[in-house]
């Protein structure tokens, strides 16, 4: 698409965004299922359904917009790859940068679409061995956070996240999505489209959480070093289980093997954080991931490894299971 347009004359950019909310049908919300070890569990081919891709590639080009109200014409985006049927085609835009971060969804085309894949929330449920299944406490931010492009004259890519959406967390965007979530509901009640709007958050801050910090980048057959800090909140001492896992996932975030998995068992003291590794079978500052070849078994395709950390409950009815990835 990007070669068709350029050869009409009209200027136009390839644009990939990282971590990418796909098949959303306009829901502003994806879940996404794992086992008690924080393995994301593969879905089911007869259940159609969002999911986080870890990365996706879409055009944009330069036009007026002479059918939109003034301040909606420059850059256009395109989705070339079928994902939503747009009255009938499966091809998706030109919708406008602007209305995309401004969240106005009643204009065309396919604004909806490209809001939610990149401003979609993730609810994680974890399934116990029990039948169980419980909506785990974690971070639903990181659908949309790296939106690039090949800069002008350079090698080097440009960050064009503010052009798509306001800054996490800012007062601007909480206005954007509260507003969306009205529309969208609008536009369902009155298209039947069966467009559905992300549920409210939960308020209260989990008493038990867990974070990963790692690099960035880390160039294949190197080893991955990470850390996990768990921070316990409440007022009294918890038994924590721990479980650190590694698993290798596709490019539209198919769950494959599951790599590699530690646990720990300890007691962490009220109001107090402590940041884990293993070493010598106890608690440190810094785990390391030795490099893993996944083997031809996983199919060849291009493959990215999830770090991921869960945490159980002790048996108190108020600590939900905590996850976090990377």
């Amino acid at each position: 698409m990007c070669s068709v347009l350029r050869c009409l004359g009209i200027p136009t950019r390839i644009v990939t965004g990282f971590a990418w909310a796909q098949d959303t049908a306009g829901s502003l919300w994806v879940e996404e299922h794992h086992d008690e070890t924080g393995a994301l569990l593969p879905r089911r081919d007869d259940i159609a359904g969002a999911s986080v891709w870890a990365f996706h590639a879409w055009t944009e080009c330069w036009m007026a917009r002479s059918d939109l109200p003034p301040g909606y014409g420059g850059w256009q985006a395109l989705d070339a790859l079928p994902q939503e049927k747009s009255q009938g085609p499966s091809c998706c835009g030109p919708a406008p940068v602007q209305a995309i971060k401004e969240g106005n969804v009643e204009l065309p085309y396919d604004v909806p679409y490209l809001f939610a894949a990149v401003n979609a929330k993730t609810s994680v449920w974890v399934h116990g061995a029990d039948g169980s299944c419980q909506r785990a406490a974690s971070s639903p931010k990181y659908v949309g956070n790296n939106l690039s492009t090949k800069g002008v004259g350079s090698e080097r890519c440009e960050d064009i996240t503010q052009h798509y959406k306001h800054p996490e967390d800012s007062a601007q965007e909480r206005e954007v999505l509260e507003n969306t979530c009205r529309k969208l509901q609008e536009l369902k009640l009155l298209e039947g489209s069966g467009i559905e709007t992300a549920p409210s958050p939960e308020g209260d801050a989990p008493l038990l959480c867990v974070f990963i910090q790692a690099e960035s980048s880390v160039l294949l057959g190197q080893d991955v070093h990470f850390s996990v800090t768990v921070c316990n909140r409440s007022a009294e001492a918890r038994a924590v289980q721990l479980v650190l896992g590694a698993q290798a996932l596709q490019y539209n975030g198919a769950a494959q093997a599951q790599l590699w998995k530690e646990e720990f068992h300890f007691t962490l003291k009220d109001n107090h954080g402590e940041s884990m590794q293993h070493r010598d079978g106890a608690p440190s500052a810094r785990p390391s991931l030795a490099w893993r070849d996944p083997g031809a078994a996983l199919g060849g395709q291009g493959l990215s490894y999830c770090l991921r950390a869960t945490r159980h409950r002790d048996g108190a009815p108020s600590i939900r299971p905590s996850l976090a990835w990377r």
